[in-house]
């Protein structure tokens, strides 16, 4: 994920995220936090980690939608490693394709971790499609010229 157009706290954020660091709704309650296990994107099943970038009906809405909007299929992976594999895959290359999914990969955990922490902890909530809306503008604006051409041909 190196060479990655993302802002830098998107960067970040994925960094946490493949090393399992994320502070989770289920990791915030082993720390002692009294908070609902219950998702706050999807509001069906405790989250995790693995719910939350795998199963969460909301998020897989986004992810469909960033994916679709730069011609990528959608996750498949149903366990961690081969969601980890999947990204890994599509992360090689020097390829303007390959550019493009690694900014927009960064930006989409980044916009999903931040979402769910807003809903936690500011009770604010924004739809799918208004988040899917900025995340396309952000990955526009923060590309570099060929890639944000690139974007702007790419159907939203």
């Amino acid at each position: 994920m190196f060479e990655n157009d993302a802002r830098s706290k998107a960067k970040f954020t994925m960094w946490f995220h493949f090393h399992g660091n994320l502070l989770t709704v289920d990791r915030l309650l082993r720390w002692g936090l009294k908070l609902s296990p219950t998702c706050v994107l999807c509001l069906m099943q405790d989250e995790t980690r693995d719910h939350l970038f795998l199963s969460c009906a909301f998020a897989q809405t986004l992810w469909t939608r960033m994916l679709h909007w730069i011609h990528k299929d959608a996750i498949t992976a149903s366990i961690w490693e081969d969601y980890t594999m999947w990204a890994i895959k599509n992360a090689k290359s020097r390829s303007q394709r390959v550019r493009i999914f690694k900014l927009v990969f960064a930006e989409c955990v980044h916009t999903l971790w931040i979402e769910g922490n807003q809903r936690i902890f500011e009770e604010k909530q924004r739809t799918c499609d208004s988040l899917a809306k900025v995340l396309a503008y952000t990955c526009i604006t923060r590309a570099k010229p060929t890639i944000s051409t690139l974007l702007h041909n790419y159907r939203f």
